[in-house]
């Protein structure tokens, strides 16, 4: 009797120790995956939290899947959080890290457009104008605000470009 009493208390302990580091991992990932961006902002060679001019030259800093920036359309955006979620896989976007892809997000580099959600997603990793001289501590918390919409999709929603009617 006192065995089976022991066994079913371990059993129960183990079960709310185990349930209670997969809460943990879920929440530490989805705290990871808002920080990526912050992450990226700040170890780039920009100056501390402050004021940042998005020339050409500031872009070209950005061009790895780590710390991704993408020039599309004169319109600066901070794909970095975004790189492991597209459909088209990391190597889709990470040739364009740090330049120019306006041709390539055009078109897909299949002559056909991404899709009314893309856009969507898209706009919401915008952080500024070419030229345009941004305070980077506002484009870290615009960013993260809206990455929060962007992990909060369903799975069903997941990011489907490809089959989305426009």
């Amino acid at each position: 009797m006192i065995k089976k009493l022991v066994a079913s208390a371990l059993f129960i302990f183990w079960a709310i120790v185990a349930a209670l580091m997969t809460a943990g991992l879920i929440f530490y990932d989805k705290n990871n995956q808002l920080n990526l961006n912050r992450q990226s902002l700040n170890n780039s060679n920009t100056s501390t939290l402050g004021l940042v001019s998005l020339t050409l030259a500031e872009i070209v800093k950005h061009n790895s899947q780590g710390d991704c920036w993408l020039l599309i359309d004169n319109r600066v955006y901070d794909v970095t959080a975004f790189i492991s979620r597209h459909p088209g896989g990391s190597t889709a976007i990470t040739p364009y890290c740090g330049g120019e892809a306006s041709q390539a997000f055009q078109t897909k580099n299949q002559n056909t457009p991404h899709s009314q959600q893309a856009l969507n997603i898209l706009n919401n990793l915008f952080i500024g104008n070419l030229n345009q001289e941004i305070n980077i501590s506002s484009a870290i918390q615009n960013i993260n605000n809206n990455l929060i919409n962007l992990n909060n999709l369903s799975a069903d929603d997941d990011f489907d470009f490809e089959n989305e009617d426009d």
